[in-house]
């Protein structure tokens, strides 16, 4: 084998630390020069002992976020959510080791029509993925501070559990929700890229993980990721990349059936979709495939299937490509998970953006509901939702002309500085913009490009037209 193991500040290959084991084993080597070898051998005892506790020692853990709240905008970010949760346990990650956030209110939304469940895949055969999920924050303590919190290890701001790794263990991360350039909405609250890395490097200095995987499904998401330092062994896999929307998998435009019965939902995103089918809820499943070679699946399922060729991205620490896949997400098959597994293929048809969630969640219970006074109700639901998006693209419109033409998308540094604090001013500012379907993330990229990464005249300039 050509495993290592690091043991007070030594490294050490395996096929070594079996050598030493027999060494322990047999104890003391009688020869003339008794004392010499006795101490060699104790010394190899040491050394043995100390690699047992180094390899004992290391275990999984997770971190999984859904970000945001609501039946229509929000039903496959919390199913999802749920579903890895199962997948990770049913890999043999003990539940201690995860921490989880989620909003958990549409299991119990009056739209949801099995009250207290949540599934991610149709047909009569799917599975309540919600049942036996341990969530550790709900409703309004699922913040962008205490995701950080949680993240750093820091149990006084986070007021509960956090994630309590070492540096011998291996990390999986994962976050759902809606997105932004540079943003991962959490609700209507922005949690920046620029602290999301700032929270990485800080885990890094606390030696808080041997190696960490960061999945990210938002728009924009390839954003979040772009610019993460190569030097903190992290590799991180965005659904997709810098210019376009997420998309979500709906088997029929507008929603799923489950048991019979129409969700009036997209169930999962088209990434969480492929993923489900790569990784299935066994280590049996993934044993031989790499971080590298997960990417490229990855890729190569969502890319099909998007309207708009959605493309996920790879970046941090592109030398972690070889690892095992497992490492991260567990190898063993406990037998506590529901049976998951895999669930057919994506169709371009069924796809339909992030962004346009709420539409066809309510373009959906229209088109279902009976003549007659609930056919009236969902019909004013769905106008109410399409004056909305009027007058969240008017708007976007209107602060976008903030920017002169010649700044408009020319690119440059990512300025992540400038966009963090440009982006909080302007929703201080303009509280209009909270509306997650004014995706005005570029606009603040623009702005800060024009004026060579000065957030205060960034900010001002976009908010002269909100």
């Amino acid at each position: 084998s050509k495993a290592t193991v690091s043991v007070l500040n030594w490294t050490y290959p395996t096929h070594t630390l079996l050598k030493l084991q027999f060494l322990y084993l047999i104890g003391p080597i009688q020869h003339t020069h008794t004392h010499t070898h006795t101490h060699g051998t104790m010394g190899a005892r040491a050394v043995l002992a100390a690699a047992c506790c180094a390899l004992a020692s290391a275990e999984n853990h997770a971190v999984i976020v859904a970000g945001f709240s609501g039946y229509n905008m929000a039903y496959s970010i919390q199913s999802s959510m749920n579903d890895v949760w199962h997948r990770l346990v049913g890999r043999g990650v003990p539940q201690s080791n995860i921490v989880a956030l989620m909003f958990d209110d549409v299991k119990d939304s009056g739209y949801n029509p099995f009250p207290g469940q949540l599934f991610t895949f149709p047909g009569n055969d799917s599975r309540d993925v919600r049942h036996g999920t341990v969530i550790d924050y709900t409703g309004a303590s699922v913040t962008p501070e205490r995701i950080l919190a949680v993240l750093t290890g820091n149990a006084t701001a986070a007021g509960g559990k956090v994630l309590q790794s070492g540096p011998d263990d291996d990390v999986f991360v994962y976050f759902m929700s809606h997105g932004d350039e540079k943003v991962f909405h959490v609700d209507k609250e922005p949690l920046h890229a620029a602290d999301l890395h700032a929270a990485f490097e800080e885990m890094h200095a606390k030696k808080m993980y041997k190696q960490l995987v960061f999945h990210i499904e938002s728009c924009f998401s390839g954003t979040v990721i772009a610019g993460l330092p190569d030097n903190l062994g992290i590799t991180a896999v965005s659904s997709v990349n810098d210019t376009i929307s997420s998309m979500w998998n709906c088997p029929h435009f507008g929603g799923g059936t489950v048991h019979g019965v129409n969700m009036h939902n997209c169930l999962t995103g088209v990434f969480e979709f492929s993923f489900f089918n790569l990784v299935g809820h066994s280590g049996d499943a993934t044993k031989s495939l790499t971080l590298g070679e997960e990417y490229k699946a990855l890729a190569a399922e969502t890319t099909k299937v998007s309207p708009w060729h959605q493309q996920p991205q790879f970046a941090g620490d592109l030398t972690m490509r070889g690892e095992l896949l497992n490492r991260f997400l567990g190898s063993a098959d406990n037998g506590t998970a529901p049976a998951l597994g895999k669930r057919g293929g994506l169709a371009a048809s069924g796809a339909a953006a992030f962004s346009d969630s709420g539409l066809v969640s309510l373009y959906s219970r229209y088109m279902d509901a009976p003549a007659g006074a609930a056919r009236s109700r969902a019909a004013q639901e769905l106008i109410a939702e399409v004056q909305r998006r009027e007058s969240a693209a008017a708007l976007l419109a209107e602060v976008a002309s903030a920017v002169p033409e010649r700044a408009r998308g020319v690119g440059g540094p990512p300025r992540l500085a400038c966009h963090k604090t440009a982006y909080a001013a302007v929703l201080a500012g303009c509280p209009a913009l909270r509306d997650v379907r004014v995706k005005f993330g570029r606009v603040v990229s623009d702005a800060c490009a024009a004026y060579q990464g000065d957030a205060a005249k960034a900010a001002a300039a976009i908010m002269e037209k909100c």
